[in-house]
């Protein structure tokens, strides 16, 4: 094979005398059985001798390279020529050492057994090598790992596992952990800040707010539950099992901020209430949850639909607080929510003969603005999106040939198939055309 592609005598001769030479043949015999061209096989086959060099390959010496040498030997060989860039790393020589380093290894076996390790949740998550490459060999692998272990535990979606993964990645760099230490939320908070000004800089249509909020629910929810995470000053009664639970409500349940916002005010009251009476949760018993539900209703929880949904947020938590053993076992489920009849709250929907009236005002028009506000209420009738649904909905989610439609919803962070409806479809063509 190497005489096919390597045609001067004596880079030939090299490649010939160099060790491990049938498996370099059989490594590119299937490069070129693949397709690519021949400069390309010309440099895998001087990427392959310098990977024997490099880790002291020979043929009576094959070992397992660890994917911190690649790493090592990569940084060394992406360094610029030229003296006045010396001490810069280039990227790009970097990250082609690394990958043919990576294909040319597992050939034959003598890849860190770590990144095809199915143990690992990472490489459950992320189908490319390149980026499992790089979060196995940062810091702090083991503790990384265990959390998102928990993560799943706890329902956490896929998409939502990813991006933790990814956050904690992010963590380790700005906050430069080669150890786990302990953090305050004043490092937590700076750390976001620069976060955000990173990816402002790089991405001018990146929502920051969103990955600030994302860095900070990911930190102290990863140093809580490693125990790192510094006691604030102004925390109240069991607030970090009230910040876990909320954190855990917008990661893995995908709940918006604003009940995040409204159910930490809740069990704010309710903590406050327990350290008045010096109960802790293990001690809570149903009397005393009813005990405090009656007070707040002859306080502030007037109407029955106000009870019942704080009995369910309160409901919530302990259920979240039982598996993780921190009250009695069963508790959440002597708590008894007020029966609401069907005439004491506004209807929860609209009669399908006023949406139609509302539909029919809309699709008898030939205005732009009409065709697109025909298709937005068809998506929200037909379907029962919410507004943040349709507005990220994506030519790519719609299949035409199968006449489906694929959904991101917000709340449980789950994916979903409907059928295209043939109404909806010429609706959305009718739109896109204008």
């Amino acid at each position: 094979m190497l005489e096919k592609i390597i045609i001067q005598p004596g880079p030939l001769k090299i490649h010939l005398a160099a060790p491990l030479l049938k498996e370099r043949e059989a490594f590119l015999s299937i490069s070129a059985n693949q397709g690519v061209a021949r400069k390309f096989l010309v440099n895998c086959a001087e990427y392959t001798l310098r990977i024997i060099e490099t880790f002291h390959l020979s043929d009576g010496n094959l070992r397992e390279v660890r994917l911190e040498e690649i790493a090592a030997a990569a940084k060394s060989m992406g360094l610029h020529t030229q003296k006045k860039l010396q001490e810069q790393a280039d990227p790009i020589k970097q990250g082609k050492f690394r990958r043919a380093s990576v294909r040319f290894l597992s050939f034959f076996g003598c890849l860190d057994y770590r990144l095809d390790d199915e143990n690992l949740i990472v490489n459950q998550l992320r189908p490319r090598s390149e980026w499992r490459f790089q979060y196995i060999i940062a810091p702090l692998l083991a503790e990384r790992e265990a959390y998102l272990a928990e993560c799943k535990r706890d329902g956490m979606s896929l998409v939502s596992l990813r991006q933790t993964s990814q956050y904690l990645l992010h963590l380790i760099k700005i906050l430069h952990l080669e150890a786990m230490r302990t953090i305050s939320i004043r490092e937590l908070t700076d750390g976001a800040e620069l976060r955000c000004q990173t990816e402002g800089r790089d991405n001018k249509k990146a929502n920051t707010e969103c990955s600030r909020q994302r860095f900070l629910r990911t930190g102290r929810r990863w140093f809580r539950f490693m125990d790192m995470l510094e006691p604030v000053d102004n925390s109240f009664y069991l607030s970090d099992k009230v910040d876990d639970y909320l954190d855990y409500l917008v990661d893995c349940k995908g709940y918006s901020m604003a009940t995040r916002a409204s159910r930490y005010s809740l069990l704010r009251n309710f903590m406050l209430h327990l350290e008045a009476k010096g109960i802790g949760l293990k001690e809570l018993s149903a009397p005393m949850l009813d005990g405090y539900i009656c007070k707040r209703h002859d306080e502030t929880w007037k109407a029955r639909k106000t009870v019942a949904g704080a009995v369910s947020a309160l409901k919530g938590f302990l259920q979240y607080a039982e598996s993780k053993g921190w009250c009695r076992f069963g508790l959440p489920q002597m708590i008894l929510s007020p029966k609401i009849g069907w005439n004491e709250d506004i209807p929860n929907y609209a009669p399908w003969d006023n949406v139609q009236k509302i539909l029919r005002c809309n699709g008898n028009s030939d205005s732009p603005v009409s065709i697109r506000n025909y298709a937005i209420l068809l998506l929200l009738s037909v379907y029962g999106l919410r507004r943040g649904e349709v507005a990220s909905l994506k030519l790519k989610d719609i299949d035409w040939h199968n006449s489906e439609i694929h959904l991101r919803r917000d709340k449980g962070r789950k994916p979903q198939v409907m059928p295209l409806l043939p109404e909806v479809g010429n609706a959305l063509i009718r739109y896109l055309r204008r």
